[in-house]
């Protein structure tokens, strides 16, 4: 995957996906999406998780080192962190 933007989907009616495709299983997954999807963490990803000797490529290995919050919680950011977020987008 590469691009600008998040590229995720939920699929309920078992569809299948080429080589370029990845699935991910487990429990969650509505929660999931919306974090992948969501503007800080895809910020995040952007920044510092993309990459693999092409411009704007997406390595499946490292969405596993991404930072996303389980259920419950919540990302705090200090109010020097929001500026530079924002500065950036």
């Amino acid at each position: 995957m590469s691009g600008d933007e998040p590229s995720f989907a939920l699929d309920y009616s078992k569809m299948m996906t080429n080589d370029t495709g990845y699935i991910i299983s487990g429990n969650d997954l509505e929660y999931l999406l919306a974090q992948l999807t969501s503007p800080l963490i895809w910020f995040a990803f952007k920044s510092f998780y993309m990459g693999g000797g092409i411009e704007k490529e997406f390595k499946v290995n490292n969405l596993m080192n991404l930072p996303v919050p389980l259920p419950g919680e919540k990302i705090e950011l200090t109010n020097c962190e929001e500026n530079y977020i924002r500065d950036l987008m």
